[in-house]
């Protein structure tokens, strides 16, 4: 009786001892593999993070890059424009003084023959 009971009640403190050890290393191996996998999480995101950081700075860079770039499109239209400006006012200019140096050339030419003829008809007077 008491004896096959004493030992009864000891199998099953063994047995549940056992179930605890084996408990106890489950939980151990669940643990530590939680913690492996909350670091590996830390990490993914620690990673996102970046990548994401990384691609708002593209971001700004390219937007920045983009201003520059229309910047320099005004800036090139603008100089154009003033460069065609000039061209046109300096062709103007050129036509202008041709125009005058033929006009004063034929009045030149036209004065020289006046007093060629004058000559001819005083030295034919004298003759």
């Amino acid at each position: 009786g008491a004896e096959t009971m004493k030992v009864m009640v000891e199998g099953f403190r063994v047995t549940l001892a056992e179930w605890d050890a084996e408990r106890r290393a489950k939980e151990q191996v669940t643990g530590d593999r939680l913690s492996l996998q909350e670091t590996e999480t830390d990490a993914i995101r620690q990673s996102m993070e970046r990548t994401v950081a990384e691609a708002k700075a593209n971001e700004r860079a390219i937007k920045g890059l983009a201003e520059k770039l229309i910047s320099s499109q005004q800036e090139v239209n603008e100089l154009r424009r003033y460069c065609t400006e000039r061209l046109d006012a300096n062709r103007d200019k050129v036509s202008k003084l041709r125009d005058e140096f033929e006009t004063r050339h034929l009045a030149l030419e036209s004065e020289q023959h006046h007093l060629q003829d004058s000559q001819t008809s005083a030295g034919m007077l004298i003759d």
